[in-house]
């Protein structure tokens, strides 16, 4: 590096600080505003904007779970139910095209009463059907394992490979679906991270409600379109029902005059489980099972009711791109969900309501069928709506219809998710102990500050400043990613100034024994700086692929340990190595006779 290029180098050390300073400005401003705005930003971030000048960016460091508190959630996926899903889907979609291409088959089921519900099986007619299946059909289904064979009956398994990208897309889709509901909650800086192989860590610094944000992130909010299979009647020939279980039937008129008959099981909404335990291998493979409420008046005991649906989901959620609460009429002011689907989304509609007229089609979320209005004539705008009904206050069913609104808009997640972990998190640090480690920072740094100036002068004097920038650039770069700084953060940030001042340290011994040997000052500089890059260069690096395996494979407070590290051993290359060079250019510009390091 050659000393006369020093101004230049000079210039662009201080353009690195003014863009610093300019990106720092906005955290400064944060961790200075008062108790009453710090709740306002921290209940909002765009409130943030009206606190900061408009040139200034609104990006700022923001403290991690462990020093302003919040909300700490571990859930887990599912992932089972994706597995079970990806086959129903697979076994529709077998069942289509077998109907297409004329291929005669006695049906293709679902086993999702066996294992882990990743079978099927397919029954052909006969031999030809088999061998027309096979010549045509059977390599478009590439995702599928062929497992055993009974005569016509063919028993698949969703391919391992599938299973493995399904289990990955699954957790990596949750992740996706989570992050934009909380987008839309307007939390500051969320962390949301993968954690093991079916697990999601959710940290939301500052958030005071985890009722509500259990309630926004857990919701799977699966819609589905499915029609109800009316004619089928196998309930009446179930045998041993259980006391507690009514078998009933209701009779509704089609607008073609027609009655239709409604089947279906009623009982108290704690043996939900036991219903499902009863009913397992009883249902036609043509079929599936669907629960909805019966009834939510007050003084009642609540029950639920089976709906027999057709296996085959005509519709779903991934069709919808919009989702809107409207109100009743001012008679009757019940809030309600208005649905708006795609171009796809709204043909499907129309078709299937239009060959479906007289027929009852269920409107499924999360499992739960929220309502089976009758079809009484086709619906070619593409929209539906999800009523909000129980024995609520109208300003509990519009709070509920808001959250559902937000789910359905910010999509469904792949798969049913589990709380494993839920807390309020308190501050780790209390003022107290903030202000204690304050008082040990400035002491601490003034200590180093005494030494490092006692035994090497100038070059002490420079390391401690180029020690203070690698602080400030750290931070500038945390504010510029509107980043979060944790306790782990904060141990890295001083892992790294350590690293920093023992560059220092290394270079200045270099240049006191290349002075010492005769060279002069300028001479000395030059030496001493290019014989401690290598061993500079080397303890950084090293220390970097620990960062990055520690941010690879860590979970939240240990990849923001890492964040800080890389960010650090980065200011430090830059300020230890270059920075202190300008410094000491300009130092030893005029080529002194001594070297006060």
């Amino acid at each position: 590096m050659q000393p006369n290029t020093w101004p230049l180098r000079l210039a662009f050390v201080i353009a690195t600080i003014l863009v610093g300073a300019y990106f720092l400005y906005p955290s400064l401003i944060y961790f200075t505003l008062d108790d009453a705005a710090l709740a306002e930003v921290r209940a909002d971030k765009a409130a943030f904007a009206k606190h900061v000048p408009s040139w200034a960016p609104d990006g700022h460091v923001v403290p991690g779970l462990d020093l302003q508190g919040g909300v700490h959630m571990v859930l887990g996926v599912d992932l089972d139910k994706a597995i079970s899903d990806k086959a129903r889907r697979i076994a529709s979609r077998m069942r289509d095209e077998l109907a297409d291409k004329k291929v005669e088959a006695d049906g293709v089921e679902h086993l999702a009463g066996e294992g882990k519900g990743d079978r099927l099986r397919v029954t052909f007619k006969d031999e030809a059907a088999l061998a027309a299946y096979e010549k045509d059909i059977a390599e478009n289904y590439g995702d599928l394992a062929e497992v055993g064979r009974s005569g016509l009956a063919i028993t698949y398994r969703v391919h391992p490979d599938w299973v493995n990208k399904v289990k990955s897309d699954a957790v990596d889709q949750t992740i996706k679906t989570i992050t934009n509901r909380i987008d839309k909650m307007h939390v500051t800086e969320p962390s949301i991270t993968k954690r093991g192989s079916d697990q999601v860590q959710v940290q939301l610094p500052g958030y005071t409600n985890p009722e509500e944000a259990k309630s926004l992130i857990g919701r799977t909010a699966q819609l589905e379109f499915q029609m109800c299979d009316d004619e089928n009647d196998f309930l009446t020939r179930v045998e041993g029902l259980p006391a507690w279980a009514k078998l009933q039937s209701n009779s509704f008129q089609r607008r073609d005059g027609a009655i239709g008959n409604d089947i279906y099981l009623e009982f108290p909404e704690d043996n939900l489980k036991d219903v499902r335990e009863f009913l397992l291998g009883k249902v036609p493979p043509d079929l599936v099972i669907k629960y909805g409420h019966q009834n939510e008046r007050v003084g009642e005991a609540k029950t639920m009711r089976t709906y027999s649906l057709k296996a085959d989901v005509d519709l779903t959620g991934d069709d919808l791109v919009n989702a809107q609460v409207a109100m009743g009429s001012p008679e009757q002011p019940t809030p309600y969900v208005t649905l708006e689907f795609s171009a796809t989304g709204k043909q499907i509609f129309a078709d299937l309501t239009t060959k479906s007229v007289g027929k009852r089609m269920a409107i499924v979320l999360e499992d739960i069928v929220d309502s089976a209005p009758v079809i009484n004539e086709p619906i070619t705008g593409g929209s539906a709506q999800i009523t909000m009904g129980g024995s609520r206050t109208r300003d509990e069913m519009l709070r509920d219809a808001n959250q559902l609104a937000l789910v359905l808009k910010a999509g469904a997640l792949p798969a049913p998710v589990t709380f494993r972990e839920e807390r309020s998190v308190g501050p780790s640090l209390g003022k107290d102990a903030l202000e204690e480690a304050k008082v040990a920072f400035y002491v601490g740094a003034a200590l180093v500050f005494v030494y490092m100036v006692a035994i090497y002068k100038i070059g002490g004097l420079i390391a401690m400043l180029c020690a203070f920038l690698n602080i400030f650039f750290v931070l500038a770069t945390l504010s510029f990613a509107n980043g979060t700084l944790s306790l782990p953060g904060i141990a890295g940030l001083l892992l790294t100034v350590g690293m920093a001042v023992d560059a220092n340290v290394i270079i200045n011994e270099r240049m006191r024994e290349e002075f010492q040997s005769g060279k002069t000052a300028r001479a000395a500089i030059d030496s001493g700086y290019s014989q401690a890059f290598s061993a500079i260069l080397d303890s950084n690096v090293s220390t970097a692929l620990a960062g990055v395996v520690c941010l690879q494979f860590g979970s939240g407070p240990v990849q923001n340990f890492a964040t800080t590290l890389l960010i650090g051993i980065a200011s430090t290359m830059f300020t230890a190595v270059f920075v202190s060079r300008v410094l000491f250019d300009l130092y030893g510009r005029k080529d002194r006779e001594s070297l006060a390091i």
